[in-house]
């Protein structure tokens, strides 16, 4: 085991005259001496407290500040409170499929096999091209 000064392994040693001091890495919370990780969807506060991450978002183990927590698909600003203006909120017409590619792309309507299209399956396709077969 590594000695990082009589801190925790997860903490800052800090050297002072005829002294230390020890300081919770981000992400950890405690006095120094002993350190423990803050959990899955949640950030650590001055090194004393562990936060939930806002509603709509996640984040990983040890996380350090709320910027670490990501806004789930859909989701966007600071506290992960704005739903964006896709499929994810409108949702898809006609029994088109919203697709989502990424977290951080905008969803769209797969419209295939609807008959319809349109950015929300929204409009009839035209079916001319049909009616000058004989």
């Amino acid at each position: 085991m590594e000695n990082n000064g009589g801190c925790d392994l997860n903490a800052i040693c800090t050297n002072v005259i005829g002294s230390f001091n020890c300081k919770c890495k981000p992400g950890y919370i405690g006095n120094g001496i002993e350190c423990i990780a803050c959990n899955e969807n949640e950030y650590s506060f001055n090194e004393t407290i562990c936060v939930s991450c806002p509603d709509n978002s996640i984040s990983s183990l040890a996380s350090s500040s709320i910027i670490d927590c990501k806004c789930l698909p859909g989701y966007e600003g600071i506290q992960c409170d704005i739903q964006k203006e896709d499929c994810r909120k409108n949702g898809c017409q006609n029994n088109g499929k919203c697709v989502i590619i990424t977290f951080n792309d905008p969803a769209y309507c797969d419209c295939t096999n609807t008959g319809y299209g349109g950015i929300n399956c929204q409009t009839q396709n035209s079916n001319c091209f049909l009616s000058n077969k004989k």
